[in-house]
């Protein structure tokens, strides 16, 4: 079993060292009439989500609490009044980690002043998180998705938790600043 600090670093799955870019995408129902939209409920899991994103989910009740914070933050921004039931919109986010290891080989050669050849090189590894946060937006008449936005991004595996909720944080933002769609 993982260490609740390892575990809530899975959960982020986003960048904390601040150099590596957070890519986000988001999709959307042309149809759909954005400015009916006045107000929001967040909705729970359901029970046929894949374990893993259950889990990551219920793991941390302070990272729930971070996450919805920053979410609710956007939301208010985009004028969407958040009610406790029968919110225009319901609103979910998944969380998907995946651990890796990145292996970075270097080599040299060179010639001294004697011509004698030298070769040489390292290989450093790290252990990082890849993961990509989805936030969905569902019409609650019709229980369709109207929009989804989405960022991944890559961190190292010891990152601080709060160089984690700095970057979850700024791909939030991100994630909705193309919230609401062009017409």
């Amino acid at each position: 079993m993982k260490t609740p600090l390892l575990l809530a670093a899975a959960v982020f799955a986003l960048l904390a060292a601040g150099c590596n870019p957070i890519y986000v995408n988001y999709d959307y129902d042309k149809d759909a009439d954005f400015t009916q939209y006045q107000s929001y409920s967040w909705m729970e899991l359901p029970e046929s989500t894949p374990q893993d994103a259950a889990q990551a989910q219920k793991s941390s009740p302070l990272v729930v609490k971070k996450l919805r914070g920053y979410i609710d933050a956007q939301l208010a921004a985009k004028r969407l009044s958040k009610v406790e039931q029968g919110g225009d919109y319901l609103v979910i986010y998944y969380l998907d980690p995946k651990q890796m290891l990145f292996v970075q080989q270097t080599a040299y050669s060179g010639m001294d002043i004697w011509a004698n050849s030298r070769m040489g090189g390292s290989t450093t590894q790290k252990e990082i998180t890849e993961g990509t946060m989805i936030v969905d937006l569902i019409d609650s008449k019709t229980n369709q998705l109207v929009w989804r936005g989405m960022a991944e991004n890559a961190h190292e595996s010891d990152a601080s938790m709060e160089q984690l909720y700095d970057t979850a944080e700024k791909a939030i933002a991100k994630i909705f600043e193309n919230y609401p769609p062009p017409k």
